[in-house]
């Protein structure tokens, strides 16, 4: 995990590819802490990109990306929710956070297990996490600590406030 500024948060906003889904923790000035979730889509030809946070949610078109324009609602954003850290790191979804998932419990099981997910690079960092829905439960895992810790719960903003607050208190 890693604590980002405000032009690499803006940054990591405009990268995120049509059809991903991007999560961010944060931290007020007064130590409450919470998710941000960003959707990228494209409705009606435009590319729109869905933030959602604890307590509401926007929308910004591609318009919105006027630089200047765009750098000013973030900072006007940050400072109505207080914001004063903002920590990234990689969170797969779905299919590909339950496949991780299987692989690193695999090789915990049998340490010379090599059979790694076909996309899943050999450079890539086993520090990864994942969260996907099963059997209407919010499951998440997190090897950051090398562990594989899995665990349900019953809304999406619980799996990950433990992926960006819990597994960093142990």
């Amino acid at each position: 995990m890693e604590t980002i500024t405000m032009q690499q948060f803006i940054e990591k906003l405009k990268a995120l590819g049509e059809g991903y889904t991007d999560y961010f923790g944060y931290k007020t000035c007064n130590d409450t802490t919470g998710v941000i979730r960003v959707d990228r889509m494209k409705r009606l030809d435009r590319d729109l990109w869905l933030v959602s946070w604890n307590e509401g949610s926007c929308v910004l078109q591609e318009t919105d990306f006027n630089q200047m324009t765009f750098d000013f609602q973030i900072r006007d954003w940050f400072e109505s929710l207080e914001i004063e850290e903002v920590v990234w790191r990689k969170v797969y979804r779905g299919a590909r956070a339950q496949e991780l998932c299987s692989y690193f419990t695999d090789r915990l099981t049998d340490p010379e297990w090599t059979e790694r997910p076909m996309w899943f690079k050999d450079d890539m960092d086993e520090a990864v996490c994942g969260i996907w829905q099963e059997d209407g439960k919010w499951v998440c895992n997190d090897n950051s600590s090398g562990d594989n810790w899995v665990e349900e719960f019953e809304a999406e903003c619980e799996a990950l406030d433990y992926l960006f607050y819990y597994q960093n208190q142990k």
